[in-house]
């Protein structure tokens, strides 16, 4: 009696490159727990793949992955020059008919803010994130407004002071020896502003944003405040 062929082996699916997203209350991983599909990276559009091709959500993902405080530092880094560049434009001296005069863009402030940014902001912020992740894993809903507590009254008035101070004396705006006289002069003002906006923002960025994005959240918002600020100013001094 000849044997029966053997049964033909079963075909498991490869397995998907899945990076954690928004789903349910968010892990101190800083994902989130849902599920968007990255694909299994040989981009040969396999099970729950996305076609292989440029996917800049991926690329930056595995960026702060490989690389995170090079990235959140290049972030903070450009976004605050692209800020800075357009509050200057809005701030902008004007002739008489309303035209913009030539020697708007003061090179070495933008400078400060982008230099500023990169080698002290973007790393404080990551460096922060991961802190207060540490301090308050998720247990409530109230968990994120203990982070958001601490953030501001804590975090905020440093990190806006270290910023004031650092990119003051970078432009050569203020001398170092001036420090002190300037932060007791800028800074009241300056929290006052933060505190109008900032604790939406980061209840926001704790409750809904994974990690990997908290930094690209806080400076787009970083940025529309700059601007919105940049305008206000520029109408009172009309």
């Amino acid at each position: 009696k000849r044997p029966s062929p053997a049964a033909p082996r079963p075909r498991h699916p490869k397995p998907s490159r899945i990076v954690p997203f928004f789903e349910g209350a968010p892990p101190s991983d800083g994902y989130g727990g849902g599920k968007f599909y990255f694909g299994d990276g040989d981009g040969d559009g396999g099970e729950g793949e996305e076609p292989a091709g440029f996917n800049p959500v991926a690329m930056w993902t595995r960026f702060v992955e490989t690389r995170p405080i090079l990235a959140k530092a290049l972030a903070t880094g450009v976004i605050s020059v692209l800020a800075d560049v357009i509050a200057q434009r809005l701030e902008g001296r004007v002739d008489g008919e309303g035209r913009m005069v030539e020697g708007w863009w003061n090179w070495r402030r933008t400078f400060a803010m982008g230099t500023w940014a990169f080698v002290a902001l973007g790393p404080i912020l990551h460096t922060w994130y991961h802190t207060i992740d540490r301090l308050f894993p998720w247990q409530s809903p109230m968990t994120v407004v203990k982070q958001v507590l601490v953030d501001q009254i804590f975090a905020a008035p440093v990190v806006i002071g270290i910023f004031i101070a650092g990119t003051s004396v970078l432009e050569g705006s203020v001398a170092p020896a001036k420090v002190g006289e300037h932060l007791s002069a800028v800074l009241p003002e300056s929290l006052k502003l933060n505190y109008k906006i900032w604790p939406f923002v980061q209840f926001i960025n704790f409750a809904l944003v994974p990690r990997a994005y908290q930094i690209l959240w806080v400076n787009s918002v970083s940025l529309v405040w700059t601007v919105l600020l940049s305008m206000t100013t520029h109408k009172s001094q009309k």
